[in-house]
């Protein structure tokens, strides 16, 4: 079983995805949060963090995610945002993170990655 934690600011939009991923077999919606802070002081032994970039601060997804990945605990990082820049997504993928999904897609390209 695949736990996830889902970190977005919007709270509809974490609520629908706190959902999706709960409907699926293989996978456990872990926890949420609603802030960059928050989810690095929840994170713990979920093995993929499916986060936006943008919440109580310009950066704090990316912030969040470099120290979640300092921690050391081996958490997958999935950027979830509507920034597209070639420079948001390469300061992005340079956290470690292992995708970036721009909102608005189906809920399937969610699930793929």
């Amino acid at each position: 079983m695949i736990r996830v934690a889902i970190v977005e600011d919007f709270a509809l939009l974490r609520e629908d995805l706190w959902e999706l991923i709960g409907e699926q077999k293989d996978m456990e919606a872990a926890w949420q949060a609603g802030s960059g802070q928050e989810a690095v002081e929840k994170a713990k032994n979920e093995d993929i963090v499916l986060m936006d970039i943008e919440m109580e601060t310009v950066n704090a997804g990316i912030l969040a995610a470099e120290q979640i990945r300092d921690q050391g605990k081996g958490q997958q990082v999935i950027f979830l945002t509507a920034h597209e820049t070639d420079q948001t997504i390469i300061t992005a993928m340079g956290t470690g993170a292992v995708d970036y999904i721009v909102k608005g897609c189906q809920d399937q390209e969610i699930l793929r990655h």
